[in-house]
């Protein structure tokens, strides 16, 4: 057995493909219910049929956003900003 981390809104997703996927709603309801468009519906559908729940897992968790300044970044900048 795996056991996977997930965030709420992950798991509301599961939780809203499992319907889906059972006929009990439709596409436009689930990308109501999720907040997506259609198209990441069926993206998302897809990933879960083929993947499981470690499909929804966002793969970015516990990495830094491309636009944060990094750590040696940002003492550069305070050291530049205190010598003028």
């Amino acid at each position: 057995m795996t056991v996977i981390a997930m965030s709420r809104t992950e798991i509301d997703r599961m939780s809203v493909l499992q319907d889906l996927a059972a006929n009990r709603i439709k596409v436009a309801d689930a990308a109501a219910l999720m907040g997506l468009g259609r198209r990441q519906v069926f993206r998302l559908a897809k990933a879960y049929g083929q993947h499981g729940p470690e499909a929804l897992v966002s793969r970015r968790r516990g990495r830094l956003a491309a636009t944060s300044p990094s750590l040696n970044n940002c003492l550069l900048y305070w050291t530049v900003k205190d010598s003028t």
